[in-house]
Parts: C-alpha cells; sequence; structure tokens
C-alpha cells in the first residue's frame, strides 16, 4: 500500500514542492513507516537532487532516524547528495 502511495506522492510531488522550505527524509521498503536511514530502502531520492540543483537555496533537511544508530549511514548518504549537487 505504501508504493503505491509513495507513487502518486512523487508524481505530484514536485508540483507543489518548490514552496517548500523544509523537507523529513527518511527510507522504507514499502510495507510500512521504517525510518530507515536514507538508502537503506526502496525509496530512489536522485530525482530530489535534480529538483534541488534547480533551487536558488537548499530546503531546511530534518533526518528522522528512530535510532541513533540510523543517523550516521543518513549523513553520510546526504553529504554524498550534496556533494553531487556541489554543495558540500
Amino acid at each position: 500500500m505504501l508504493n503505491i502511495i509513495w507513487i502518486f506522492f512523487v508524481k505530484d510531488l514536485f508540483r507543489i514542492v518548490e514552496f517548500r522550505t523544509h523537507f523529513h527524509l527518511h527510507d522504507n521498503n514499502g510495507s510500512k513507516d521504517e525510518h530507515l536511514p536514507l538508502g537503506n530502502g526502496k525509496i530512489d531520492f536522485y530525482p530530489l537532487i535534480g529538483f534541488l540543483k534547480k533551487r536558488k537555496e537548499l530546503p531546511l533537511i530534518t533526518l528522522e532516524p528512530h535510532e541513533e544508530a540510523d543517523l550516521w549511514p543518513s549523513m553520510e548518504y546526504l553529504s554524498r547528495m550534496l556533494d553531487v549537487l556541489g554543495m558540500e
């Protein structure tokens, strides 16, 4: 069910996201709201990189791990994303 919701969400996300100034990011495998580290689930965050490249400034990004150990892989993933954007 979450995969279906995600597909519709991603499809419509970029229509409204240009006005967004804050993102809450975490990953999951589509069966429940798992709050996995970025890159450890099935969510493809790379379309977000393309969108962010077009913005003049980055939005505030909040990572949402449920355990401290999951924060560090998300920080590394986000760092790689920012590096691709040339913003690290």
